[in-house]
């Protein structure tokens, strides 16, 4: 019966998110005044918690728990470890997109490199990128571009919420998160904190 009460609210989602997006409706809604003026405030506050090798960790685990028949519950501290990932990278989401649009109205990059200057962080650097290309480490904002046309904020935001209902359940509906969906937007989060960690890095 628990099940099937599940089943009913994933349907339920699946009506939500297959749906029109109004084109506010990309807007963040989870920065405060001082991150919407300056959001690498919030990129950086991002990483305070761990290099990206961690966060990747934390995805990995929260993807599993999407895509099997289990829910995530700490022994100790139940659902608010996953609730603070997802708050984590949404705030995150939120801060890099805004950072991109901020930079393409002034027409400044800030952060992009030369080739022969990546030895060199990749000698003195704790993590280097390890989902990205060359061509990618030089110029994130490309990362950010294909990001966020693949994941507009809106459909991004909506994909972690499924997530986070999925990873709390009993039951993942297949038709709603197809395994495949899945593991393309957790290479879109991957590559989305290896380019902001790379801004991170370069703007300090």
């Amino acid at each position: 019966m628990k099940s099937e009460r599940k089943l009913i609210g994933f349907k339920k989602y699946k009506k939500m998110y297959d749906r029109e997006i109004a084109p506010w409706e990309h807007l963040p809604k989870t920065l405060t005044i001082s991150e919407l003026l300056n959001p690498l405030i919030t990129i950086k506050e991002y990483f305070d918690t761990g290099l990206p090798k961690k966060k990747f960790g934390k995805i990995d685990e929260w993807r599993d728990f999407v895509i099997k028949e289990d829910y995530y519950n700490d022994p100790d501290l139940g659902p608010e470890p996953l609730l603070l990932v997802y708050d984590q990278n949404l705030r995150f989401m939120e801060a890099t997109h805004l950072f991109l649009l901020k930079q393409n109205d002034l027409n400044r990059f800030p952060g992009r490199m030369s080739k022969d200057e990546l030895d060199i962080e990749r000698r003195e650097w704790d993590y280097y990128p390890i989902n990205l290309s060359d061509d990618e480490i030089i110029d994130p904002y490309c990362v950010l571009e294909n990001c966020f046309k693949e994941f507009p904020p809106q459909i991004y935001r909506d994909n972690l919420h499924a997530w986070l209902h999925a990873a709390l359940s009993t039951h993942t509906d297949f038709d709603v998160l197809p395994p495949i969906d899945v593991m393309t937007f957790q290479n879109c989060i991957k590559r989305l904190i290896d380019a902001g960690w790379l801004l991170k890095q370069r703007l300090e």
